[in-house]
């Protein structure tokens, strides 16, 4: 069979598949203007739930696809592929990953559908071209594995993104709070407080810095504060954010001096990550045993038996 029927195929499909990669999780993270957009444009979604959205009793799917891609909800919102629940749970991962593009949900949706009809043709075609397979029944079970690898690959990505980037906020977190206690204990307001934190933490973790004043915004925004600090808490899914929002409502609740909450929980941020460097401290003997088994005790088994065993069979 001849390589060159199907090599511009496979090379298209190729194509589609690194393009559909770039615009929907390379292009979406870097630059510090991307960011600055990404707050704004946090901005101009708030003003617009105030101005028209607060009475829409559309559905998320119906809300979403306003947007873009309308023969993406044509074909998948009607039919019912994706509903409120799994919509809420793309939207909740990819605000986690730090993607706040309105067509994101429906970029995932569409990759995902890319990736369930190339990878089978690919898979189909590289079996083909090389001979690796001749039964048919082997033929419908790559063509069922291709599918099922190109449906979850986008979630499996997409996850992968939002940990990393949970992950490195997770490591300055506590250097966050510590600030917020010196502002506040300069005479600062929270607000004014979160905004110079968002301005001075975003040097070392940009993340991190975006997060907080994305919730600088809806503080201005939204009417209730509390809404703000559950919409963090939920972007930021970690326990530190978590306890972080859930002091400052009950602060606001109780009417507990902020200066004073935000210091015990900064004593408790730092107690958790001395634990925590303490049990990976305690871990670390168990793990170097069988490198040093490997590296260490096999050679030196090897220099000092190997001459008694050279000179035993040259006997």
């Amino acid at each position: 069979m001849d390589i060159t029927i199907f090599l511009p195929v496979f090379l298209l499909l190729l194509t589609i598949i690194l393009v559909g990669y770039w615009v929907l999780f390379i292009d979406q993270s870097g630059s510090h203007k991307k960011r600055i957009r990404s707050i704004e444009r946090r901005k101009e979604e708030l003003y617009e739930v105030q101005n028209s959205r607060l009475k829409d009793k559309r559905s998320l799917v119906e809300q979403e696809t306003i947007y873009t891609m309308p023969w993406v909800q044509k074909i998948l919102g009607k039919s019912g592929f994706i509903e409120d629940e799994r919509l809420s749970k793309y939207r909740a991962t990819l605000a986690q990953a730090g993607i706040r593009d309105s067509k994101a949900v429906w970029k995932v949706v569409s990759f995902k559908l890319i990736l369930l009809v190339s990878f089978p043709i690919v898979l189909m075609l590289l079996t083909t071209i090389f001979k690796v397979i001749d039964k048919s029944a082997l033929h419908l079970l790559i063509v069922v594995f291709g599918g099922a690898v190109g449906y979850v690959l986008p979630d499996i990505l997409l996850r992968n993104a939002a940990e990393k980037r949970l992950s490195s906020i997770t490591k300055f977190f506590p250097d966050a709070i510590d600030m917020l206690v010196v502002c506040s204990d300069a005479g600062l307001s929270f607000n004014a407080a979160l905004k110079r934190v968002s301005t001075e933490i975003f040097k070392s973790c940009p993340d991190l810095g975006e997060e907080l004043a994305v919730t600088l915004v809806e503080l201005n925004f939204l009417e209730k504060r509390a809404n703000a600090l559950e919409n963090m808490a939920r972007r930021i899914d970690i326990p530190q954010a978590r306890s972080f929002a859930n002091m400052l409502i009950q602060t606001e609740k109780f009417g507990t001096p902020i200066g004073q909450s935000l210091r015990v929980l900064s004593d408790d941020f730092r107690k958790d990550r001395m634990n925590a460097a303490e049990v990976k401290a305690g871990k670390l003997a168990t793990k170097m045993i069988i490198p040093m088994m490997l590296f260490i005790f096999l050679p030196l088994f090897v220099v000092m038996l190997f001459p008694a065993i050279y000179q035993s069979l040259n006997v």
